[in-house]
């Protein structure tokens, strides 16, 4: 059997002890086992049909040896894109949740709307353009003069403008008429943190979290890096409170049939108040990090787990490590 990975790195899966045999990637080295359709990493990555076109190519190349592949994505959703395009592909692709609840994940809106109802969400305004305008929006947030405004459907901050007095006009030049924005108060002063979990039908795996290297390019909110040392110093702060959290949000994805990785990004604001930002139903840009400590203490790393809890194998097994609060268990109830 050949296990394929598709993603947008070859890098993402270089510690994982050779789990997959084959990768196809965006950026890569293009070798023997990779099959890339870039080599500099420098280059703005657009996934468009000739990308797709590189995948199917590559696909067709590795089932010349093995005509039972089982394909990986980093993006599940991206799955059912290329099953639009090619449904004869559809048998290969493994651990894929429901498009329905990929999709409802994703949005941004839906997202919040639901879990308000069991954790603190921002305040936020469904809004078209039209309604964006500086002066309309300190109306609506009474006493806030700066706001966060986003796609419904986007990641690593390329659809999230951060809009204040000084480039009121000029972020809303950019925003486009087509699209509804989700519009919150900027939590100044918050800090921004992430958190892997493997959800399974009868318990859930939490990581321990990472606070995000957030910066403002052209007057977006783009995602730079995580620190795992700030994160650890952020859980055991929080303690309780912050664990409890999580769990509630693993236990509610848990009961919709989601199976295995996921992601969520919180806001932990001056006044220690956790508030849910986003669900994100795929890797995260800091998963080769939780997959070097995880190989590095003797335990499956995410890609493993992932699966363990697709086909109910059971989760990761009670283990002394050198990095014992690293993850955590939660029963789903």
């Amino acid at each position: 059997m050949t296990r394929i990975w598709i993603g947008p790195r070859e890098s993402d899966i270089l510690n994982m002890g050779g789990y997959f045999n084959k990768s196809i990637t965006f950026y890569g080295s293009n070798n023997t086992d990779n099959f890339a359709f870039c080599t500099k990493t420098r280059s703005i990555s657009i996934y468009d049909d000739d990308y797709y076109e590189h995948i199917f190519d590559s696909l067709d190349t590795i089932m010349k040896d093995d005509d039972d592949p089982q394909v990986h994505f980093y993006t599940p959703a991206q799955a059912y894109k290329l099953i639009t395009k090619r449904p004869e592909y559809a048998k290969y692709f493994k651990w894929t949740n429901d498009e329905l609840t990929l999709e409802w994940f994703n949005n941004k809106t839906y997202t919040r709307l639901w879990l308000e109802n069991f954790v603190s969400v921002p305040e936020s305004l469904l809004l078209g353009k039209a309604q964006c305008s500086y002066n309309i929006l300190t109306d609506r947030f009474s006493g806030e003069n700066e706001f966060i405004l986003q796609l419904n459907h986007s990641s690593g901050g390329k659809g999230t403008f951060k809009m204040n007095e000084q480039n009121a006009k000029k972020v809303y030049d950019e925003l486009p008429f087509n699209e509804p924005l989700l519009v919150a108060p900027y939590y100044a002063n918050s800090l921004s943190a992430n958190c892997h979990m493997i959800i399974g039908e009868n318990e859930n795996i939490l990581f321990q979290s990472s606070m995000q290297i957030i910066n403002v390019q052209d007057d977006k909110m783009i995602y730079s890096g995580g620190n795992f040392l700030e994160g650890k110093n952020l859980d055991n702060t929080m303690g309780q409170k912050l664990y409890a959290f999580k769990s509630m949000i693993a236990d509610c994805i848990s009961k919709t049939g989601y199976r295995g990785v996921c992601g969520i990004d919180f806001l932990v604001t001056e006044d220690e108040d956790i508030i849910l930002i986003e669900i994100n139903p795929r890797y995260q840009g800091s998963t080769y990090f939780v997959n070097q400590t995880l190989t590095d203490n003797d335990c499956p790393h995410l890609s493993a787990l992932s699966e363990s809890a697709f086909t109910g194998s059971g989760l990761i097994k009670d283990k002394k490590t050198k990095s014992k609060t690293w993850f955590s268990k939660s029963t789903v109830i």
